[in-house]
């Protein structure tokens, strides 16, 4: 079997057409594309809200320790697969009676459920070690049983231990398992991909409140105001910043600023009512006062609230980009 290409080197193009061929490279490249991107994005969103976000610092660097150690995994695991699919070939060799049942089975599972590895376990609490496709491709044709191609370097976090302080250690192993401190039992595992999908829940409003607020703009640049205009829609009590253009303004002056009837026909949004539209701002605006002094330990009440939060900013998000100029 041909080694696989290096994905970081390949055009967009040629990547989804590697990805989409005939000898797939394996689920964990893409993922592990995905979580770089993903963690790119964060690290965006992060940068872009240091002065309401008192953990951005914190949290891009995460990101971009997190994107530095995803992006090379795309193509280790490509090659690993490529190993594990060989070793899984030279099984096939062997006369039916002699054949490892068990490891096509723990391969069956890892595919059908997408997983990357699975742990080895005699006891809820006892973990001889992982079968992930690293280990079945590092064991290459002596891979026999699942005995054969057991990675036992396991990473044990007790399910209290901080997530920032966890961080590390999970990119570096890629998972970890955890364990209760009151039963002892093994309760789950935390990936890399649960990191990302954790870091994106966090920058998620960030990032939809910072694309309305550029729609806002943009809807007002519609009007061609003169600069003497838009100083005026201006914080009076905000003799601090300086108005060069609609991107000084905040997101409560542009939406007071298409209250007025005047400028609201400037921008030419004829066959739209501004009074609902409006409506609909002022419930972001509370959004976001609500986003920048968020508490991520949230009580089952304010996870319900945020959700609806997150579900109207989604839809503003989407009116806003539809409405073409």
């Amino acid at each position: 079997m041909a080694s696989p290409r290096s994905f970081l080197d390949l055009t967009v193009a040629e990547l989804l057409d590697e990805l989409a061929g005939p000898v797939p490279p394996g689920g964990g490249s893409a993922l592990g594309l995905a979580v770089a991107m993903a963690a790119a994005v964060v690290a965006m969103a992060a940068r872009a809200s240091k002065e309401s976000w008192d953990a951005a610092g914190g949290v891009a660097a995460q990101a971009e320790a997190l994107r530095a150690r995803a992006a090379p995994l795309a193509q280790r695991d490509a090659e690993i697969y490529d190993a594990a699919l060989a070793a899984r070939d030279g099984a096939a060799a062997l006369a039916p009676e002699k054949r490892d049942w068990e490891i096509g089975e723990a391969i069956t599972r890892m595919r059908i459920n997408d997983y990357s590895q699975l742990p080895v376990m005699s006891t809820v609490w006892q973990v001889e070690g992982w079968v992930s496709w690293k280990s079945i491709g590092l064991a290459g044709g002596t891979c026999r049983f699942i005995r054969d191609c057991i990675d036992d370097q396991v990473v044990k976090l007790w399910d209290d231990y901080p997530l920032l302080d966890a961080v590390a250690t999970i990119s570096e192993k890629e998972v970890v398992l955890i364990q209760s401190r009151n039963t002892k039992e093994i309760i789950g595992l935390v990936t890399i991909s649960d990191l990302v999908d954790h870091y994106h829940s966090l920058a998620e409003p960030f990032l939809l409140i910072g694309e309305i607020e550029n729609y806002i703009r943009q809807l007002i640049s519609r009007g061609n105001f003169a600069i003497e205009i838009l100083r005026g829609a201006k914080d009076p009590n905000d003799d601090r910043r300086k108005i060069e253009s609609v991107s000084d303004l905040s997101l409560g002056e542009c939406v007071r600023f298409l209250d007025i009837p005047e400028h609201w026909i400037a921008i030419q949004i004829k066959e739209l009512k501004k009074e609902p539209i409006l409506e609909r701002l002022h419930k972001v605006i509370d959004i976001r006062n609500r986003v920048m002094h968020f508490d991520p330990d949230l009580s089952s009440g304010e996870a319900d609230s945020k959700r609806k939060d997150l579900s109207t900013l989604r839809s503003t998000d989407r009116f806003l980009g539809s409405l073409k100029p």
